[in-house]
């Protein structure tokens, strides 16, 4: 197995390492605050479009890039590298280029591509968190619509999407073989946002209600109730995403720990000769390279057709766990200054803790 990055995907990781050294990282001092502001948020998402950086992974036949799942893992990575909040593209778009109709490909999928519109998802619930098939949202066929009602927690991009996908049970005897998913304009009647839910580190997400929100049947994506396989399939590509973050944050923070610990001085010699140090930074070193090692077999595997579900949770855990240790460390070696917001280090620590939660523990 020959894990060698080509030549073409170590072009598009050094335009996405440029993009967040010049970019991103010059202005983490300047918003402290995790949610960036929509005039800075817009002019960014100029940029990575420009750059084929926003919709790299979807199809060059719609404006996109058509990265593969290896090559999505190498830009995430660098995109982990900075504290700031940019995410790019957005997180429906794989669903309806999977399963969309010629009109929800036409109607979302594009101008999402194009940045003109912008995706949510709205899954998790007050009593269904970890067990998705365990949601109560109901979505009741009256005619030709579905009448949908629901909470939803924990979602996020409300501020500035403009759909969302959704998730119901349309034949709640049938547990998980019932459920349907669903894309709701977010003005449509009935979709109310309840409540701001700030989480560690300051990022607000939302509580979501639906009231007797009626849909038309061209609002199914899929299949009614075959929306649990398509759950599953969004979870696995989303492990991806955030193993290859955790990857860029632990890259960024062992690189910070090593270069503070050559120049930081005490008892008369550097923090980098005592041993002690040493072993921080090795273990660090190793973590990173087996998470690094564990997503690109994982990745690969997904490009070849023989990736697992179960290839995307081991990468899940392994990283954020893995990403916590390394911040650790590197808050260790800093001491004083690196719980203070002179460094990006303490916005990391906290940022990395919900990775163990989010998107399935």
């Amino acid at each position: 197995m020959d894990f060698t990055i080509s030549d073409e995907l170590k072009m598009l990781r050094d335009l996405a390492r440029q993009f967040v050294e010049k970019e991103l990282i010059p202005l983490e001092s300047v918003y402290v605050h995790p949610e960036l502001p929509e005039e800075p948020r817009l002019a960014l998402e100029k940029k990575a479009i420009a750059l084929g950086l926003w919709a790299a992974a979807a199809p060059a036949t719609f404006g996109g890039g058509g990265v593969n799942n290896l090559g999505m893992a190498i830009i995430h990575e660098e995109m982990g590298k900075t504290c700031l909040r940019f995410e790019l593209g957005n997180p429906a778009n794989w669903a309806i280029l999977a399963l969309g109709t010629p009109q929800q490909i036409e109607r979302y999928l594009i101008p999402t591509i194009k940045g003109e519109r912008h995706s949510m998802i709205a899954l998790t619930e007050p009593n269904a968190g970890s067990d998705a098939a365990a949601i109560e949202a109901t979505a009741v066929r009256n005619g030709g619509h579905f009448v949908l009602n629901g909470t939803k927690v924990f979602s996020s991009r409300w501020e500035r999407a403009d759909f969302m996908l959704t998730f119901a049970k349309t034949a709640p005897e049938k547990g998980r073989n019932g459920v349907t998913c669903f894309i709701v304009d977010n003005n449509t009647p009935g979709v109310r946002h309840v409540r701001w839910i700030t989480v560690l580190g300051g990022r607000r997400t939302s509580e979501l209600r639906f009231e007797d929100c009626r849909l038309p049947m061209s609002a199914v994506l899929g299949e009614v109730d075959k929306g649990f396989d398509l759950m599953q399939k969004r979870v696995g590509n989303s492990r991806f995403v955030l193993s290859s973050t955790a990857i860029g944050t632990s890259v960024r923070c062992l690189k910070m720990a090593a270069a503070y610990a050559k120049h930081r001085h005490t008892f008369g010699q550097p923090l980098a000769s005592r041993q002690a140090v040493q072993w921080m930074l090795a273990d660090s070193a190793i973590d990173i390279r087996a998470a690094r090692l564990l997503v690109h077999d994982a990745a690969w595997r997904a490009d070849n057709g023989t990736g697992t579900r179960t290839d995307a949770s081991i990468c899940k855990v392994f990283a954020t766990e893995m990403v916590g240790r390394v911040v650790d460390r590197a808050i260790q070696i800093h001491g004083g200054i690196g719980v203070t917001q002179d460094l990006p280090l303490e916005r990391f620590y906290s940022q990395v803790r919900t990775l163990r939660i989010v998107e399935g523990p």
